[in-house]
């Protein structure tokens, strides 16, 4: 009579508290064990496959150790075991796609993915407030998730994002960096004498005479500035065109806000086409020059 030895009902019940589990026969019992049920039975998630019944990409997804030995053998005799070595295998996390992100408000950003893992436990979401290398995480999801709203931003600021999916200590690549501009309050707008020029990011404002009403006569000492807010870093080009297409002027600036100031000088009369392009912005007004 076996005094010491514990018979349960069913192999689950069996690795209720049990250090590890040992697979000795290819019952279809055993070939249709919960894993994920196994390892929060076992005390530590080993398992002993001695019939080979589960593919390692099974157990990857149950976090289950896997333990090797080897031994060498001819036709006449075996050589002994070798030592063990163990390994998890690592479970593989498909990489969350095409990340976006758009400013809704002076202080908030969304973003939104699309999940192609289905088997994760949610996405990291990470931050940079000054480029696309120092992050910082700011929140999780829970799994299956496709968006996330950050709150509390300054207005007027860049922000880069990151996103990954994890699963337990596991983790999917980094997607690629999506990066945007906060919209700009009014307290940030420019002022040309005393009047508050409103801008949103991609937007242009021709000013020059106010009581011109648009028109610029530059025996007056008027001059035309053109300010710009762009959504995105890099090279912005002004371009001043007569309605023939004959180009009459252009400057260039890095700088994702600001103005291009013209002076008109050695030109006729008329309207001309002021061109704003760059990161975010591609626009044109219309602008009279009297002289």
């Amino acid at each position: 009579h076996l005094s010491e030895v514990a018979f349960c009902r069913n192999a689950h019940d069996a690795m209720d508290g049990a250090d590890c589990a040992v697979i000795v026969t290819e019952w279809n019992e055993f070939r249709a064990l919960d894993l994920e049920r196994m390892k929060t039975l076992l005390r530590s998630p080993v398992l002993v496959d001695m019939r080979n019944i589960y593919q390692p990409d099974e157990m990857a997804g149950a976090g289950i150790t896997y333990y090797y030995r080897v031994r060498g053998y001819n036709a006449d005799t075996e050589s002994d075991d070798s030592n063990e070595v163990s390994a998890v295998i690592p479970l593989i996390i498909n990489t969350p796609t095409d990340l976006i992100a758009a400013p809704v408000s002076l202080t908030q950003i969304d973003l939104a993915w699309t999940d192609v893992s289905g088997n994760e436990e949610g996405f990291e979401i990470e931050r940079s407030e000054s480029d696309s290398a120092h992050f910082v995480q700011i929140a999780t999801t829970v799994a299956n998730a496709n968006s996330y709203q950050d709150t509390g931003l300054v207005s007027g600021t860049t922000y880069y994002y990151r996103i990954r999916a994890y699963n337990g200590s596991y983790h999917s690549n980094y997607s690629a960096l999506a990066f945007v501009m906060t919209f700009v309050a009014q307290s940030d707008d420019p002022i040309v004498d005393g009047v508050e020029i409103p801008l949103n990011p991609g937007d242009i404002k021709v000013v020059g005479s106010l009581e011109g009403k648009g028109a610029v006569n530059p025996d007056k000492g008027d001059t035309v500035k053109i300010f710009y807010l762009g959504n995105n870093p890099g090279q912005f080009k002004c371009l001043i065109f007569s309605l023939k297409g004959e180009l009459v002027w252009e400057g260039i600036k890095n700088s994702v806000t600001g103005y291009f100031e013209w002076i008109p000088k050695n030109i006729a009369s008329g309207v001309y086409i002021v061109h704003i392009k760059g990161p975010g912005i591609n626009k044109r007004k219309k602008i009279i020059i009297i002289m």
